[in-house]
């Protein structure tokens, strides 16, 4: 009787480890969701989340399919697969905040901004002020909107089409990553293109200028219309941005279910 109790709890806490695993790695994989918690934090959040729904994962797994009914080896393999699904799943989400931040570095380059550099959370290099800005804005934005409830619900979807301890992705699954990629550029470059083209309009404005006003001070005028430009475009198209990543996770939340 002992025995049986034992191996039941054996049992449920590989289960449970298998659940973190594929959980924890999705986190990590996001650095716009947990980069910015303290460090005992990030280990704390990927637990409370698998507590709460392991209950509801053990109940859909088919009988016999459980962790301690597999080998050492088959379980080690196990736990190598579920990080990269859960990795898989965090790098569809990051590549979306990647292309916009990339539309924030085409708005840097446009106006001469490049030269000034910030950090993001999670990230050795220097960044552009304005991607290191809009990776913010993006990330508050996934909150503020209830994206992250997207991100659950496509990893709670995985756990259904990819069962515990039987994870596996399909050959197409680089295809997938290839074209989300692309439709992460594709929002940046959407992101970036109102305020592009009203700063080289500026451009355009301060060099007429200079050619028909030569005695006036060209590098101050120009400088000040570019930051006037460039903040009037970013108060417009700004707010678009959480609108584009939550379009975009959406978009990617329901081809998710194709790959599983």
């Amino acid at each position: 009787m002992n025995d049986a109790i034992a191996a039941w709890y054996v049992e449920q806490l590989l289960f449970a480890l298998l659940v973190f695993t594929r959980l924890a790695v999705m986190l990590f994989a996001m650095p716009v969701m947990v980069s910015a918690l303290p460090r005992h934090f990030k280990i704390f959040l990927p637990l409370a989340i698998t507590m709460v729904i392991i209950p509801s994962i053990y109940s859909t797994q088919s009988a016999g399919s459980g962790p301690f009914t597999m080998s050492v080896q088959s379980f080690v393999i196990s736990l190598f697969n579920e990080g990269i699904v859960g990795f898989f799943i965090g790098a569809v989400v990051q590549l979306i905040v990647t292309g916009l931040q990339l539309g924030g570095e085409l708005i840097s380059s446009a106006s001469g901004l490049q030269l000034g550099s910030g950090s993001i959370i999670g990230d050795t290099e220097p960044t552009p002020l304005i991607a290191a800005f809009v990776g913010v804005f993006v990330g508050a934005m996934m909150f503020a909107s209830g994206s992250h409830r997207l991100i659950i619900s496509a990893l709670l979807d995985s756990y259904r089409g990819l069962p515990v301890g039987m994870a596996g992705l399909k050959s197409d699954v680089l295809e997938f990553l290839v074209n989300q990629l692309s439709q992460g550029f594709i929002a940046g470059i959407k992101l970036a293109g109102p305020v592009v083209t009203l700063v080289v309009l500026a451009n355009i404005l301060t060099g007429v200028i200079s050619r028909t006003l030569p005695q006036i001070n060209l590098f101050a005028i120009g400088l000040s219309l570019n930051m006037l430009v460039l903040l009037a475009g970013l108060a417009l198209v700004l707010g678009s941005a959480g609108w584009l990543f939550q379009a975009e996770l959406t978009r990617a939340a329901g081809s998710l279910s194709n790959v599983w």
